[in-house]
């Protein structure tokens, strides 16, 4: 009778004892971030652009612009102990257009001039430091951007609220960001994100509406910000 309370109180003891050591292993494992994930994200971009003219005009000014942008992202994460790098591609449709009713005087020609960003995407290399289930990151890489280009009248020119010239632009340039990410479970991630872009400068012809003239292109430079809200899915 004692030997078989001995048995039972040495299999209960290791019972307790090996549930103990598994619920501890549990409370020390950290959350993987391993493996490729996709997600869809919206925000709020804002952009500078900046004209200058052929000479022998010497002066010209543009309008600062700001607008909603959303889309999808997607990339894959090596983890290697608490340090998470990534590869990372997204593409956004925009709508980032002048500022209200601001409005620019450029030069003589009492007329706004404004780029309006219709789409943006970059490739990115991503790299972190995770915090169990928070991950802290940096990005960069190669961005891409669509935009309309155009000249229109102001209150007080000689059409007002005309559409004078108009001309498309596609560019590349580089982005940096930061951001934070959260794992909310093991395959749904939740994040904040900003962005700074830059597309440096470039000329094109511009057509000129409700004819077949063109005007000489001017030497339009672009940057531009956005603050990004995602969710995704981790394989």
């Amino acid at each position: 009778m004692r030997l078989s309370k001995r048995l039972s109180g040495f299999v209960l003891g290791g019972l307790c004892g090996g549930l103990s050591g598994e619920a501890l292993a549990a409370e020390t494992v950290t959350y993987d971030w391993n493996g490729a994930y996709i997600g869809v994200q919206a925000g709020k971009g804002w952009s500078k652009p900046k004209w200058d003219a052929p000479p022998p005009v010497t002066v010209f000014s543009s309008i600062d612009g700001d607008g909603s942008l959303g889309g999808i992202y997607g990339g894959y994460n090596f983890q290697v102990g608490n340090w998470v790098l990534g590869v990372e591609g997204e593409f956004l449709f925009a709508d980032i257009d002048k500022s209200g009713d601001r409005l620019a005087n450029c030069e003589e020609a009492m007329a706004f001039c404004a780029s309006k960003i219709k789409w943006t995407g970059d490739v990115s290399a991503r790299a972190g430091v995770a915090l169990d289930r928070a991950l802290l990151y940096a990005t960069t890489g190669v961005a891409f951007v669509g935009m309309d280009n155009y000249i229109g009248g102001q209150e007080n020119g000689p059409s007002p609220g005309a559409l004078y010239v108009k001309g498309s632009d596609n560019r590349v340039g580089w982005t940096v960001g930061a951001g934070f990410e959260y794992g909310f479970s093991k395959h749904l991630t939740g994040r904040f994100e900003y962005s700074y872009y830059d597309f440096g400068s470039a000329a094109k012809p511009m057509q000129e509406i409700g004819t077949s003239g063109e005007i000489p292109g001017f030497d339009r430079s672009l940057t531009a910000q956005a603050v990004k809200f995602g969710i995704s899915y981790k394989f």
